[in-house]
């Protein structure tokens, strides 16, 4: 979603990679925190 514009061309980078890196750092997180919920659910004996 396109909410502001740029002034020039080095502003429009860099305010994409900025937007890139939120949503690089969102994805992890929530694919971490299913990770660990995962663990956490998991029995003892699943790890033998």
């Amino acid at each position: 979603v396109v909410k502001d514009r740029a002034g020039s061309a080095h502003q429009a980078i860099h305010g994409a990679a900025a937007k890139l890196k939120r949503a690089v750092g969102t994805a992890l997180a929530k694919h971490d925190s299913r990770q660990m919920q995962q663990r956490m659910a998991a029995s003892p004996d699943d790890f033998r």
